[in-house]
Formats: C-alpha cells, sequence, structure tokens
C-alpha cells in the first residue's frame, strides 16, 4: 500500500495527492474564470480540516479577500455532498438576522467539481478558547437553533452536519 500502518504517508502517496489537489485547485479557478470572477493572488490556508483544502484569494478590481473552498469528493461509502450541505446551510444563516454577520456568505459554487468561493470573514486563530467565546458559541447555537426560524427537518444534513438543539 502507499500508506504505513503509522499514518505517515509515502513520498508517492504524498506526490500524487499534491498532483490530484493542483488539478482540482485549477479546475476552480477555470470555473471562476468562466464566472467571469478574476482571482489575482491566492494564499493557501493551512488548517486541521480533513474534508475540504482552503485558499485566501483576492478577487475583483479592486482585490477583495475570498475564500476559495474544494470539498472533499462524494465516494462510494461516503455518498455525502459536503458542498451542498455547506451551501444550503449558509444560505440559511445568510437570511436569519441573528447569524446573518457572523457566517460567510456563499459567492459561487460548482455542484459538479465540489468547490465554493466564500466572503472572507476577517478574524484570528484562537490558541485558547476563553469563557467568553464559549458564550459566543452558545448563542450562536441557540439562534440557529431556535425553531421559529430555522425546521432542521428541511435540510437534507446527515449526523456530521446535524445542530440538535441544546435545549435538554
Amino acid at each position: 500500500t502507499s500508506r504505513c500502518i503509522t499514518g505517515i504517508y509515502s513520498l508517492q502517496y504524498a506526490q500524487s495527492w499534491l498532483v490530484v489537489m493542483k488539478d482540482r485547485l485549477q479546475k476552480a479557478l477555470e470555473g471562476l474564470q468562466e464566472r467571469n470572477i478574476a482571482i489575482s493572488q491566492i494564499t493557501p490556508i493551512r488548517g486541521k480540516g480533513i474534508n475540504s483544502s482552503i485558499y485566501k484569494v483576492k478577487y475583483g478590481i479592486e482585490g477583495q479577500n475570498a475564500a476559495l473552498k474544494l470539498y472533499k469528493m462524494p465516494t462510494t461509502l461516503d455518498k455525502r455532498s459536503r458542498l451542498k450541505n455547506e451551501i444550503t446551510f449558509l444560505n440559511h444563516l445568510k437570511n436569519n438576522t441573528n447569524t446573518k454577520e457572523q457566517a460567510p456568505k456563499p459567492l459561487a459554487c460548482c455542484d459538479k467539481k465540489h468547490w465554493s468561493l466564500l466572503s472572507w470573514l476577517p478574524g484570528r486563530r484562537r490558541l485558547a478558547i476563553d469563557t467568553n467565546i464559549q458564550f459566543h458559541a452558545i448563542d450562536f447555537l441557540k439562534n440557529i437553533n431556535d425553531s421559529s426560524r430555522m425546521n432542521i427537518l428541511a435540510y437534507d444534513l446527515t449526523a456530521s452536519e446535524y445542530l440538535g438543539s441544546i435545549k435538554s
């Protein structure tokens, strides 16, 4: 196999993965160009996400920031469309007056190639989560779970994306 038992990838596996990701990124950039969205700068965002790759891009005449996200492709074992689930949920947040400024807005996407361009939210990586951030997260979850604003059954979300009520 191309992967060691310890989880360390062989050089051959890593090189083939880089070729695949470079190809997917190129196809996403071509898709943006087809939509008349000119990308002038691209920077990979280093993170711990295993389901997507994210890039900070500058686009348009004014060089606006956005996030270009390449989602994990559905497989025979996991047929979920992470792109569809995320865009559906972000559109819900966009229409919710209590959360619309707390989440990125979809700018463009491609279901076939599994990528999206999202508005950029400035911020910084937190090294520690203090009580204030925890309360902010709880308020956010309460807002999106308020049954008067969201019917979770209207969304085709599976267990990994499900946000259940925190009222119990």
